[in-house]
């Protein structure tokens, strides 16, 4: 859990000790989320969203420097005014490995990405109902639906790749 904030504080300079807590690790993290009726309606637009971010994810994954200069010329405001640039760029880069080290996790390398671990979801659908967060008897499985992750995952993966790389500064 906050991974970002971590890596950001660390940046810092903070020596920290993390403490891994194991039912972290068995919880969904990232996820996109829709009502079923806007999905019904809308799955094209659902699919597209999702592409976009799955091929986001790749070309992070490839080059975060790359990710982070076109981040910061699409929201300029985002680059550190009190850094130079290979300083901003490194805290920049720790914070997407620190993001990425738990959005990959179990995450098989080069295959499709978006899948629900099941047992994951059902240990997050199974915390919240004893917290009360949950009402109702659903089962977890009713929450979620891969229905879209092949179109998610519909793109030359290699091209994206590519394109990351060939960006590198």
């Amino acid at each position: 859990m906050w991974d970002a904030m971590l890596g950001a504080a660390e940046n810092t300079g903070l020596a920290l000790r993390v403490v891994n807590i194991p039912l972290e690790d068995r919880m969904v993290g990232t996820t996109l989320a829709a009502r079923k009726a806007f999905a019904g309606t809308n799955p094209k637009e659902l699919e597209g969203y999702c592409r976009a971010m799955t091929k986001g994810l790749v070309f992070t994954m490839t080059s975060r420097a790359a990710a982070i200069h076109l981040f910061w010329d699409e929201f300029p405001t985002t680059r550190p005014a009190n850094l130079d640039d290979a300083t901003a760029l490194r805290n920049g880069a720790h914070i997407m490995d620190r993001f990425l080290e738990k959005a990959l996790q179990d995450q098989p390398e080069g295959s499709r990405l978006g899948e629900f671990i099941r047992t994951n979801w059902q240990n997050t659908h199974a915390a919240y109902v004893k917290l009360g967060t949950l009402k109702g008897s659903e089962a977890a499985t009713d929450s979620y639906t891969e229905q879209f992750l092949p179109a998610c995952n519909a793109f030359d993966r290699a091209a994206i790749v590519a394109q990351a790389k060939s960006m590198e500064q």
